[in-house]
C-alpha cells in the first residue's frame, strides 16, 4: 500500500484484487480453516476494524475506520455477539489498538493525529500530538507502564504515559515506521516501511536499527513469538522474518504474491499472518503449517488479526466486490460494512520431507506422512513461484504449474507420493535442478502444508 494511514482505494487496490484471483486460480484456496466456516459478525455500515485486540474485560475490541467519511469509531463484541461501537470526532479514524496497563484501551487517530483512550464502559479520552499530520499508526504498551507508537508521516517513535504527557524520539527522514510491540527484552520492536528495517527503542529512547536483505520488502507488521523471538511481515516480499533480540536474522519463504500485512502470535504456539484475502500459520520452526482463505469464496480481505482467551482467533476484514472486466475490488467508500471474523485455528494434518527428490521419466515421488485422525486425501501439487513486488514501481509476479499428483494415506500412516512433471517442469529440468513448492491440498481446497523441494535429474 502506497501509505498504511490511509483508506484502501484506487487502482493499486483492483490490481491486489486481480492478483489474488490469479493466486486462487493457482493457489490452493476454498473452504475456512476448519470444517465449519468462521462466525461474522456485522460492523456498522462503512466501518472497518483496522485493529483488533482483547481488552482487560476479555472481549474483543476493534478500531475502526469509515470508509464512507473521515469518523471512526472504537468498540467491542460482547459475549452474546452483540457489536457496541462508540463513535469518534469527525475527520478522526482509528487504526491501531491495545490494552493499556491502567485497565483501559489505547489507540491511534490517523487522520487526527491523536491518540486515544477508551475505558471499558465507553467513556474517550484523546490527546492530539504535536504535529496533526503525524499519521500515528501502531501502538503497544510497553514494559515501563507507557504506551509507545509509531507516527508514519512524522518519521518518529512516540510515548505516552497513562496520564497523557506525550515524549517524541525522531528516526531518519522516509523511515516511515508502521508496527511496534513490546519485546522480550524491555524494549519496543517497530519496523520502518519507507527505510526497510526493523527497530529497536529502549525505553531511554535510544535507537538501534537493522536493515533487511531483499528488494524493498516493505515491513510492516510484528510481534513476538512463542520463542522469545521478533517476527515481522512485509508487504512487499514472499517471506516471514524472524529476528532475534541479538539481531540474528532469519527469513522463510511462505506460497504467497501479494505480501502479508498482518502477523500475531496464535494461541496454538504458531505465528499467523494474513495476505490479502488468506490467513497462514507458520510454525516458530520456519515451516508453513496452514494456508487458506478465511472463508469460502475468498470474499474477506483480511485487515487485521489478533488470538483471543479461549483458543480461537479473530480477524477484522474488508468488503470485496466484482468489478468490470473479471478483476475484483476492496470497495471502501460505500455504506456497505467490514466484519469481524472469529475462527478456529488448525495446523495441518501432514507433513512433506523437503530432501532434494531425483526425477526420472518426469516422475518424482515425495515423502508423505498423515498426522490426521481421519485420514489424509488430497492432491500434491508443484508450483515455481517468482518475485513478488520488486519496488515501488510496479508488480512482477509469476507462478508456474509444474506437476501435480494424489495422495490418500490413513491416520499415523507414512508413504511417499508419486508425482508427474508436466512439459514445463520437465524442460526446466533439463537446464539445471529446480526449486519448487509441494502444496498438498485437501479434497476442500485447503493447503494443509507446503514445502519447498529440490528436484534434480539422476546423476548418470
Amino acid at each position: 500500500m502506497s501509505d498504511l494511514g490511509r483508506t484502501w482505494r484506487g487502482s493499486r487496490i483492483w490490481l491486489l484484487a486481480a492478483l489474488s484471483a490469479v493466486i486462487c486460480s493457482l493457489l490452493p484456496v476454498g473452504n475456512a480453516l476448519s470444517s465449519e466456516e468462521p462466525t461474522i459478525f456485522d460492523m456498522a455500515p462503512a466501518m472497518h476494524a483496522r485493529g483488533v485486540a482483547i481488552g482487560p474485560d476479555g472481549n474483543l475490541w476493534f478500531a475502526a475506520t469509515s470508509s464512507s467519511s473521515s469518523r471512526g469509531a472504537v468498540g467491542r463484541v460482547e459475549p452474546d455477539g452483540k457489536v457496541v461501537e462508540y463513535g469518534l470526532q469527525e475527520n478522526s479514524g482509528a487504526r491501531g489498538i491495545v490494552g493499556g496497563p491502567d485497565g483501559n484501551l489505547w489507540f491511534t487517530e490517523p487522520e487526527a493525529g491523536r491518540i486515544g483512550r477508551v475505558a471499558v464502559g465507553g467513556g474517550i479520552t484523546t490527546f492530539p500530538l504535536p504535529a496533526k499530520a503525524s499519521r500515528p499508526i501502531g501502538i503497544a504498551a510497553g514494559a515501563d507502564g507507557n504506551l509507545w507508537f509509531t507516527e508514519f508521516a512524522a518519521d518518529r517513535i512516540g510515548r505516552i504515559t497513562t496520564a497523557g504527557a506525550i515524549t517524541e524520539f525522531s528516526l531518519d527522514r522516509g523511515s516511515k515506521p508502521a508496527g511496534i510491540v513490546a519485546g522480550p527484552d524491555g524494549n519496543l520492536w517497530f519496523t520502518e516501511r519507507g527505510a526497510n528495517r526493523i527497530g529497536r527503542i529502549t525505553p531511554a529512547g535510544q535507537v538501534t536499527e537493522f536493515p533487511l536483505r531483499g528488494d524493498n520488502p516493505r515491513p510492516v507488521a510484528i510481534t513476538v513469538g512463542p520463542d522469545g523471538n521478533l517476527w515481522f511481515a512485509g508487504e512487499g516480499t514472499n517471506r516471514i522474518g524472524r529476528i532475534t533480540t541479538t539481531a540474528a536474522m532469519t527469513e522463510f519463504p511462505v506460497p504467497i504474491l501479494n505480501g502479508a500485512s498482518e502477523i500475531v502470535a496464535g494461541p496454538d504456539g504458531n505465528l499467523w499472518f494474513s495476505s490479502y484475502s488468506q490467513v497462514g500459520a507458520l510454525t516458530p520452526n520456519g515451516r508453513l503449517a496452514r494456508l487458506a482463505c478465511l472463508k469460502t469464496n475468498c470474499n474477506l480481505p483480511v485487515l487485521s488479526l489478533t488470538a483471543g482467551t479461549g483458543g480461537e482467533m479473530w480477524a477484522g476484514t474488508s468488503t470485496e466486490y466484482t468489478g468490470g472486466g473479471g478483476g475484483t475490488y476492496i470497495i471502501t467508500n460505500l455504506t456497505q460494512p467490514g466484519y469481524l471474523a472469529r475462527f478456529a485455528p488448525r495446523s495441518s494434518g501432514t507433513e512433506l520431507t523437503s530432501a532434494p527428490r531425483p526425477v526420472e521419466r518426469r516422475r518424482t515421488r515425495l515423502e508423505f506422512s498423515c498426522e490426521s485422525a481421519g485420514g489424509c486425501q488430497g492432491n500434491l501439487r508443484l508450483i515455481r513461484q517468482r518475485a513478488v513486488f520488486p519496488g515501488e514501481s510496479g508488480v512482477n509476479y509469476s507462478v508456474v504449474p509444474i506437476g501435480s499428483g494424489r495422495y490418500d494415506l490413513g491416520a499415523g500412516e507414512r508413504g511417499s507420493v508419486l508425482v508427474k512433471l508436466n512439459r514445463k517442469g520437465a524442460k526446466l529440468l533439463a537446464k539445471r535442478p529446480l526449486s519448487a513448492w509441494a502444496l498438498a491440498e485437501t479434497g476442500g481446497g485447503d493447503l494443509e502444508t507446503a514445502r519447498l523441494v529440490t528436484l534434480r535429474r539422476p546423476r548418470s
